[in-house]
């Protein structure tokens, strides 16, 4: 691979984002269509030769200023993309784009095998075949660029569409957008504003020049290892963001793990290392494997990688995170190190670059930057800034600090400051920094204090509302210290601090107070543990941090605490992933401070709260593994009251009346196994928004007196002696009832129907269920499995569904009970659903499976054999799509093993058409009798009109089933049928007997969709009026036919309507609103008056 130049990168600003370069007869009017449409989406600027390129530009200047304006190239490989030479003169340059500025390169394999790009052969060799011809000389120098292109862009990591991880083509382009989208974010990180590339770019130089030289003596074996030195503040990490954004295109795998000094302590090393090789291996499926395992080994030593390990503090960490993980990865790979303590360099690394203070013009300039938001000072200010510049001392941290503090002020007040600063006993930058803190009021200090002992690093929301509480003002107080530059808020929204700063605010507490009892905030473990053990607690202290993993004995003496009156945080913690060490307690704990507003303590002995407690200040309680068996007794005031996490606490009986908790959002009592009760005050006001009682196996009862609009998730897996649950909710979106032990629940909430945002309803294992009443009507996932009880099933679909759903799931397997009226209802959906899946074009998928030995009856081709050919429809225009389905057999093999259901489509000659599809990627076990398995199948039927043009129309169609790792079974399949779905413009007939109200709601439904979508291509003013000129105005004809016929659906449908309500008056029988006669008519008249004004929109103006 060709190395690439050093020097040549920079930050200017590009015009386009995205450079598409494709064969556009093969991809433009699909593909590629697609792709520019999700970028859009995405907000992604993309530049395509057909959709840029203006009339009067010369075209391959324009096209290699658009390739060189551009941050990153996607080369969509088509069949007959090497026959363009426009192409591959593209290619040539954005490879050459790639050396020279770092254009990031991303192939993409439509349809095409990546070796024959790399090899020249199938389509590409011909193409390479006749451009020699062209040229007349193999060794012409155009043609072995374009060869080596070829080769080249075949090795970068791409996207090959014909991979079967993709269910269809947008699952390929969702991922290519979430690639570019990446890749952006990795070029131009946000961290790295323009203030702060002052100065950088030479340190990046210097940095590439260390990397760039031959190392004849590396102490790792395929890496160089460079580490990056110099104090805290001083520009370490932003270097190292800088250099990681312009190399990482040059790479097969990348990371930047950032902060591995909190992170380590937060997570532990463990989850650090999995995360490093998630990033570099691109997914998570190394968890199954141990780091160090061969498996994992033999995935890094194929790709050379680029590691930024940021703020290193630790032998355990460089030990963990770089000798064991790097010493295995491919040749060539670079790994950067960021620390502040030189030691963990010497003798590891191979080069160290050491970061010293800046120069007196670069300091001026970035604290300009700041002060005055450009290069220079404002007239005036020059020799203020001068000083103020010679004061911070070179140290960019500081600076930036310093210049923010100032900004926007009078000279009068820099005058002050500056002398303010002068008077300071001395020039270290912890009191640089403490000037931001000076001019802070008391509260923006509190603010400030509390997040530097216990805070960094939340989310800004959450300690926003418990600062708040403590009466802070925290809204504004937080964007003060944000605009001092004292804190940083990411785009995640989590609350930053720089070490030199939080050391500053730890140092203010401090206040060479000896005695810790006497401050008002702690989190020294040693300090703590004096306090707690020795019974140093005070009236001034405010608040406590403890990791409880970090201590081996701790003798707590409880009442200690009794002495902390104004104790408002307390937070004895265990982080994910730790165990806590040991807590000894003793004494008597009996007046805890009622001006708590954050109480967190993990295994907390108390089996409930002080008599004397009082929790109206409280927002948020957490005591996972605790001894608790009710927090209190009675009614308390908890109006403030957000968050209780009492999860895994195994002795837990009840929950205390919370209606007077009208914040309360979120509950979780996962795991609570002596949890016999839910007090129904806990949707009192309707502010709920999440309820985890997953593991509550003693919960028997869950329900609500009132629907609810807030509770968007609840959750109750694994309750398996729940036999009532009857919480239905507005912003519900999935609810999951399913228990691998079973499920009790016998009915489901009477409202369930009108949950119009519930999308996935899981039901597995509920084997007391006895009937599903009529569903919402967005429910995209219906899973019933092992529903052993179920025996009526009702409406499963609604008119409304065609306007919002694109998929449908719906899965009764082992559902034996069901009774003939439910089969035929299952039968019925399955037909709409796919008649609607092939005329809409966003429709992704249709799956159905329930229990039965015969293939439905609709099924016009079907065979008992495991292959059945067909005859196509002669005209393509007649053919929509196709549906596909199989009766397996149970067996003792499908029970142990699994099997996945496939069909493949093959042409006359044995030619296979596209790849073998699959019922669905999981496999089916555990059956207990013959299924039928029905699908929608786009793909088939996209490769099947493919060979219209062939003259071809007789298909076969091969079923077969296989184990979950490919492997055939010889699980037979009882029938097999295929169902093609023909155009009702030409075919327009009741597809079934109307033998219930289901069957004419169905029949409806696909009556109005196909009256709403049948001229959405043949009525365009522009085909028409072409058409018009040859056919002798037949187009307009039709079309105003089209409206004449609206019209009189329009009218009938109101004629029916009428004389529905006319029977109802006659009778005295009241008018129900939602009557599914109105429904499917009103829905049927609307949609006509809806296609009739477009025809008149479209015809008469």
């Amino acid at each position: 691979m060709a190395k690439q130049n050093m020097s040549a990168w920079t930050w200017s600003p590009k015009k386009y984002d995205v450079f598409i370069s494709f064969r556009g007869e093969d991809v433009r009017s699909n593909f590629i269509s697609h792709l520019r449409s999700a970028l859009d989406r995405a907000n992604i600027k993309a530049y395509a030769d057909d959709a840029n390129l203006h009339k009067g530009d010369e075209v391959w200047p324009s096209l290699s200023q658009a390739i060189h304006d551009s941050h990153l190239a996607i080369v969509v490989f088509s069949e007959t993309y090497a026959d363009s030479k426009w192409c591959l003169k593209e290619l040539v340059e954005i490879l050459h784009c790639r050396i020279i500025q770092g254009l990031v390169a991303i192939p993409v394999f439509y349809e095409v095998d990546p070796s024959h790009i790399r090899n020249y052969s199938g389509p590409y060799g011909e193409a390479i075949a006749k451009h020699e011809t062209y040229f007349g000389d193999t060794d012409n120098q155009i043609l072995q660029d374009w060869k080596a292109a070829l080769t080249e862009a075949a090795n970068i990591s791409g996207w090959d569409s014909r991979s079967r991880d993709y269910k269809n083509e947008s699952q390929v382009i969702e991922k290519i957008v979430k690639d570019v989208s990446h890749k952006l974010s990795l070029r131009f990180p946000v961290e790295l504003k323009v203030q702060d590339l002052v100065e950088i770019e030479k340190h990046c130089e210097e940095v590439k020049l260390l990397l760039s030289e031959d190392q004849k003596h590396q102490l790792q074996q395929n890496v160089q290892v460079i580490g990056i030195w110099g104090m805290g503040g001083i520009g370490k990490t932003t270097i190292a963001k800088a250099l990681f954004s312009q190399l990482f295109p040059q790479y097969d795998a990348v990371c930047f793990l950032a902060n591995v000094r909190e992170e380590a302590k937060r997570l532990g090393l463990t989850s650090l290392c999995d995360k490093l090789l998630s990033e570099l291996l691109k997914d998570e499926h190394h968890k199954d494997n141990p780091a160090g395992s061969t498996f994992i080994l033999r995935r890094l030593s194929n790709k050379r990688v680029l590691i930024v390990l940021d703020d290193m503090d630790s032998l355990d960490q460089v030990d963990i995170l770089f000798r064991e993980q790097c010493n295995f990865v491919g040749p060539d790979s670079k790994v950067i190190i960021t620390t502040r303590n030189r030691h963990l360099l010497t003798g590891r690394v191979d080069k160290i670059y050491e970061v010293g203070i800046w120069n007196f013009v670069e300091s001026l300039e970035l604290f300009c930057l700041h002060a005055f938001k450009e290069r220079h000072p404002n007239k005036g200010y020059e020799d203020l800034s001068e000083r103020a510049v010679k004061y911070a001392g070179g140290v960019p941290l500081a600076l930036k600090v310093l210049g923010s503090n100032l900004h926007c002020r009078s000279t009068e007040f820099w005058e002050c400051e500056l002398s303010k600063l002068m008077n300071c006993p001395n020039d270290r930058i912890q009191n640089v920094l403490q000037v931001s803190y000076d001019e802070l009021d008391n509260l923006e200090k509190k603010i400030f204090l509390d997040i530097a002992f216990f805070f960094k690093g939340e989310d800004k929301d959450y300690v926003v509302r418990i600062l708040d509480a403590c009466g802070f003002y925290a809204t504004s107080g937080v964007k003060v210290l944000e605009d001092k530059a004292l804190i940083t808020i990411s785009y995640s929204g989590t609350i930053q601090m720089h070490d030199l700063i939080q050391e500053m605010g730890l140092n203010i507490v401090r206040g060479g107070i000896e005695d810790p009892g006497k401050r008002s905030r702690l989190r020294d473990i040693e300090e703590i543990s004096d306090v707690l053990e020795n019974k140093k607690g005070s009236n001034v202290i405010e608040g406590i941090k403890l990791d409880l993993s970090e201590i081996e004995d701790l003798h707590l003496k409880t009442n200690t605490l009794n002495l902390m009156t104004n104790l408002r945080i307390l937070r004895l913690y265990v982080p994910s992933g730790k165990r806590s060490g040991n807590v000894h307690y003793s004494g008597v704990l009996n007046n805890l401070s009622g001006k708590l507003r954050y109480l967190e303590w993990n295994g907390c002995f108390l089996k409930s709260f002080p008599v004397t407690f009082c929790a109206k200040m409280l927002v948020e309680v957490c005591m996972p593994h605790s001894h608790v068996t009710e927090l209190w007794q009675g009614v308390q005031d908890v109006a403030n009251l957000v968050r209780i996490d009492l999860s895994e606490c195994k002795h837990l009986k009840n929950l205390p009346d919370l209606s007077k908790a009208s914040r309360l959002k979120w509950v979780n009592l996962f795991g609570c196994e002596s949890l016999c009760d839910i007090h129904p005050s806990v949707f009192s006001f309707d502010t709920l928004e999440t309820l985890i009682l997953d593991g509550c196996k003693k919960l028997k009862s869950l329900k609500s007196e009132k629907h609810l609009t807030s509770l968007e998730n609840i959750s109750v897996n694994l309750c398996t002696s729940l036999m009532e649950f009857s919480v239905s909710s507005d912003s519900i979106t999935s609810l999951d009832l399913s228990s691998t032990d079973g499920s009790n629940v016998k009915t489901l909430p009477a409202r369930i129907k009108h949950l119009d945002n519930l999308s996935i309803l899981a039901l597995e294992n509920c084997r007391k269920l006895g009937s599903l009443t009529e569903l919402p009507p967005f429910v995209t996932v219906l899973n019933a499995m092992n529903c052993r009880s179920l025996r009526t099933v009702s409406i499963l679909t609604t008119p409304y569904a065609i306007l919002r759903v694109k998929t449908r799931f719906i899965s009764f397997m082992n559902c034996v009970a069901l009774d003939e009226p439910s089969f035929h209802c299952i039968m019925e959906v399955a037909h709409s659903e796919t008649e609607l899946a092939a005329r809409e074009i966003n429709y992704k998928f249709v799956k159905v499976c329930f229990p039965g030995s015969r293939v439905p009856g609709h099924f016009k081709y079907r065979t008992t054999d495991s292959s059945i050919t067909i005859d196509l429809p002669s005209s393509r225009s007649d053919f929509v799509g196709l549906c596909l389905c199989v009766v397996l057999s149970h067996s003792w093999g499908m029970k142990n093993l699994g099997a996945k259901i496939w069909c493949q489509c093959y042409v006359a000659n044995g030619r296979r058409l596209g790849p073998a599809t699959t019922w669905y990627d999981e496999v089916v076990t555990g059956l207990n009798s013959d299924h039928v398995f029905i699908w929608y199948d786009a793909n088939h039927f996209d490769s099947i009109v493919e060979i219209y043009d062939t003259g071809e129309r007789r298909v076969s169609f091969e079923f077969f089933v296989t184990n979950a790792i490919g492997q055939h079974l010889t699980i037979g399949t009882r029938e097999c049928g295929v169902f093609l779905i023909l155009d009702q413009k030409n075919h327009f007939s009741v597809p079934l007997k109307l033998r219930n109200k289901l069957s004419v709601a169905l029949y409806v439904q696909r009556a109005a969709y196909d009256f709403i979508t049948r001229d959405e291509n043949d009525c365009i003013d522009i085909n028409n009026q072409e058409r018009d000129l040859t056919e002798d105005c037949s187009c307009s004809c039709v079309c105003l036919f089209g409206m004449e016929l609206y019209a009189l659906l329009f009218g009938i449908c109101n004629l029916v309507r009428f004389f529905f309500y006319f029977i109802f008056i006659l009778n005295k029988k009241p008018v129900r609103k939602k009557n599914s006669w109105h429904l499917h008519f009103d829905t049927l008249s609307m949609l006509s008056f809806a296609r009739l004004k477009r025809h008149n929109l479209r015809y008469l103006n």
